[in-house]
């Protein structure tokens, strides 16, 4: 996903990655 690599501009889109990458090892997972 084009997510996981996206420069992390503000906290927000930062929190959102940590969100992203959780959600991916949880459907993995």
């Amino acid at each position: 996903m084009m997510l996981l690599w996206w420069p992390n501009l503000n906290p927000l889109e930062k929190h959102f990655e940590k969100l992203t990458l959780i959600f991916i090892i949880n459907a993995c997972g």
